[in-house]
């Protein structure tokens, strides 16, 4: 799994090269693709092999729960001219302000921890959010 950045093409182009250099191993020729090869190697990015961006774009597309506060992050959003910067980060800054927009207890709240104890009742994060399918849909093909 990798990021998508700016440009899918070039992120898995860029994971190929890593997998040849490596060698010893069948390089995918597309992305979700299992090589037939043992061991079998496929290469998924996130947020998917058509979009630009990273794990926070994909999270942005499974955030719930806080409709109320959809206006004005929009607003903010704006006035920051988050669009106007490459994706990766603008995802990055919109899901850390929503993050702490959300949790009441403890602002500085970070992705990481959001998911644990107390700080999770505060995630604004659906776990179970469609978005994720292809992902699961991915890990799925490693079912033994």
């Amino acid at each position: 799994m990798r990021d998508s950045d700016s440009d899918p093409t070039a992120s898995f182009v860029e994971v190929c090269r890593q997998i040849r250099d490596a060698g010893g191993f069948t390089v995918p020729t597309d992305p979700n693709v299992r090589t037939a090869s043992v061991p079998t190697i496929s290469v998924t990015l996130i947020p998917d092999s058509a979009v630009p961006g990273n794990l926070e774009t994909l999270l942005l597309r499974a955030v719930t729960n806080h409709q109320h506060l959809t206006p004005c992050l929009e607003t903010f959003f704006n006035c920051c001219a988050f669009d106007a910067e490459p994706i990766s980060i603008a995802s990055k800054k919109k899901l850390t302000i929503i993050i702490a927009a959300r949790n009441a207890n403890n602002p500085s709240c970070t992705l990481t921890n959001i998911w644990s104890g107390e700080q999770n009742r505060w995630n604004p994060i659906d776990g179970l959010h469609p978005a994720f399918q292809p992902i699961v849909d991915f890990l799925r093909q490693y079912k033994t």
